[in-house]
């Protein structure tokens, strides 16, 4: 056991657990290659710093990675400094409801 770690077992009751944990912790550090947990983190507000890995060849994962650190969501894969982030929490389910909203529900 080591004091400065906290280990918390599955549980399929609470759902909330990761996102509040993420909130509460200011910055994460992920390996690039988990892209929904960078995802995850940018949802909750969180300041993301990402872990290089071994990439296997460039592709649409690799380039969306690319362009989250371009446009400074996420700190660059092996730097030691975090990205400021975006000015807001991602809210990609409001951004869906919105486009099904205008598309789809609306008159034209």
């Amino acid at each position: 056991d080591r004091p400065e770690f906290e280990y918390t077992p599955y549980s399929p009751g609470n759902r909330n657990w990761l996102p509040d944990r993420l909130a509460e912790a200011g910055e994460v550090w992920v390996t690039e290659d988990s892209v929904s947990m960078i995802y995850e983190a940018l949802t909750a507000g969180t300041r993301v710093g990402l872990l290089k890995v071994m990439r296997r060849r460039p592709d649409r994962i690799t380039s969306g990675i690319d362009a989250m650190v371009r446009d400074g969501w996420v700190g660059a894969p092996g730097h030691l400094r975090l990205a400021a982030g975006p000015e807001q929490p991602l809210n990609e389910a409001r951004h869906c409801a919105d486009w099904i909203k205008k598309h789809w529900l609306t008159n034209h």
